[in-house]
């Protein structure tokens, strides 16, 4: 003869509740997870973007912005960015779509100004509604805005 308690017809309710709840809470973690690495990606490319300028001023540039000064500053400038995203592990997974880095002749002294897009695999294959997507397949864009840094 089995005794039975109280306790046996709730047996396995609370395996079924966690089953339920996983319903609402995996769909909400990854898309924490994407935001987090939206951001995490953001900041790279700002920093990125950042280095870029600092070693195109790095450069001396006339007044003028003659041609040869300038493009040897605005490749410094892409390595950079390329060395950054090297440094931060991000160079298999971001692609740099652009970097237009501009030389102005606008008193004091030259000043230098740079857009950047970068193209990235989204983290769990989602695209949430914030997110850009790149005319590259499986991609996502962010454009990050047009910084300046006044040059030597």
């Amino acid at each position: 003869m089995s005794r039975r308690t109280k306790r046996d017809g709730r047996r396995g309710a609370a395996a079924l509740e966690f089953a339920l709840a996983m319903f609402v809470l995996t769909p909400m973690m990854i898309g924490i997870c994407e935001y987090a690495y939206y951001f995490y990606i953001g900041l790279n490319a700002v920093e990125a973007q950042r280095a870029g300028l600092l070693a195109a001023t790095s450069t001396t540039v006339t007044a003028s912005c003659s041609a040869g000064p300038v493009a040897a500053a605005k490749a410094q400038a892409s390595n950079a960015v390329t060395a950054y995203f090297r440094l931060n592990s991000l160079d298999t997974k971001v692609t740099v779509v652009s970097s237009s880095t501009t030389c102005h002749t606008t008193a004091p002294s030259p000043w230098w100004s740079m857009n950047l897009v970068i193209d990235y695999p989204s983290l769990f294959g989602f695209t949430m509604p914030w997110e850009k997507r790149s005319p590259t397949t499986g991609y996502l864009r962010y454009t990050v805005g047009q910084l300046a840094v006044r040059g030597n």
